[in-house]
């Protein structure tokens, strides 16, 4: 699964979590990354057809040094059986953009 992280107000950045299990829950989420500071959201993405997540997740915390510490901390780690991984999330233009020049 992928988290994606927004700090305050202002969206600053997200970070993106990819390959979470099916069995994660926004519970274990807050649990998981909760001592890396404050959170202010989490929005696990649902399918909604299956009623299970679909593998990524938004998190955003109080301060962008709160999410880098996030990032740090919780990297290739192990959540709900699975390893993780956490990274800063790109608009979407700049995923349309990528996917422009992977296809040129």
């Amino acid at each position: 699964m992928c988290l994606f992280f927004t700090f305050s107000q202002k969206i600053l950045a997200f970070n993106q979590t990819l390959r979470l299990s099916f069995r994660t829950t926004e519970e274990s989420l807050r649990n998981a990354f909760k001592s890396f500071g404050q959170l202010v959201e989490v929005n696990l993405v649902m399918d909604r057809v299956a009623n299970r997540p679909r593998g990524f997740a938004f998190l955003r915390y109080a301060s962008e040094e709160e999410s880098q510490k996030a990032i740090e901390g919780m990297h290739g780690k192990f959540l709900d059986g699975r390893v993780i991984f956490v990274e800063i999330a790109k608009s979407r233009s700049e995923l349309r953009q990528g996917l422009k020049e992977n296809s040129s």
